[in-house]
């Protein structure tokens, strides 16, 4: 899939434009530009980063991502991360809020069906 084609397909099923969020939702990092394997993450962290790279991954999708308030920029702490994504070439994808709300792949539809 091309990696244009995933950004239409996520931005149409979360909507991020919709929320008011202090974590970026969307697209944040373009890597390759097909995407053929793309990783899953509940969080931002140095060891699903790992992961991506070790299972050559072309995307990362996490549902914690980039936190800041006011105007958006990659706090200092998390900018290596950052940069070990950009040189693997690897695009990173967050949605918070979005993921929260949304009726199907919430994790709270999953829990209230669990229960």
């Amino acid at each position: 899939m091309l990696l244009t084609e995933l950004v239409n397909l996520l931005d149409d099923l979360f909507l991020p434009g919709q929320f008011n969020d202090s974590c970026h939702n969307g697209l944040v990092i373009a890597g390759r530009k097909e995407v053929d394997h793309l990783l899953l993450g509940v969080s931002l962290n140095r060891a699903v980063i790992n992961r991506a790279i070790e299972c050559k991954a072309d995307a990362l999708l996490v549902h914690h991502g980039i936190f800041h308030a006011g105007n958006w920029m990659i706090p200092e702490a998390i900018s290596p991360w950052v940069r070990t994504l950009i040189q693997h070439d690897v695009s990173l994808f967050c949605y918070h809020l979005p993921m929260d709300a949304h009726a199907e792949f919430s994790h709270n539809r999953y829990l209230m069906d669990k229960i």
